[in-house]
């Protein structure tokens, strides 16, 4: 599901704070607004750091996407070395909770495959739902 950001209330919660750069993109949660997922890449060995509010869920999800990206490197047009050239770090600012797992899937999926791929996500874009390991999207528990 995508969620278009823009009213008072995101503005407040600091959507329009940051200025757009490969490896952001804006998670929205229908009972705490929307936030940031953030991902960097960096030379290394390929090992993944994860902080922020991360709890087990999110953890989890963030390998499932992660795997879920590597083997779509190609269709992406990323490098599929690149993953074993560099470290990747995966933060999820203040203000995540630890059931947004799931449903942060494609978010982190998207910050993950833009800072391979080097573009950036829009800003006035923010996404939600699960993804599964073969890439499809989930539906989102409550929303009909």
């Amino acid at each position: 599901m995508i969620h278009r950001p823009g009213g008072d209330e995101s503005r407040s919660r600091g959507v329009d704070r940051l200025i757009r750069c490969p490896g952001q993109c804006d998670r929205s949660d229908f009972e705490a607004g929307t936030g940031f997922l953030e991902a960097t890449k960096m030379p290394g060995k390929g090992r993944l750091t994860l902080t922020g509010s991360l709890g087990d869920v999110m953890m989890e999800s963030v390998r499932a996407v992660l795997s879920l990206v590597r083997a779509n490197a190609e269709a992406l047009s990323i490098a599929p070395e690149d993953f074993d050239r560099f470290d990747l770090h995966v933060h999820v600012p203040a203000g995540a909770t630890t059931k947004d797992g799931p449903s942060a899937g494609d978010g982190l999926a998207t910050a993950i495959a833009s800072i391979f791929t080097g573009r950036a996500v829009g800003s006035t874009v923010a996404i939600i739902g699960e993804t599964a390991l073969p890439g499809k999207v989930l539906p989102v528990g409550g929303v009909e």
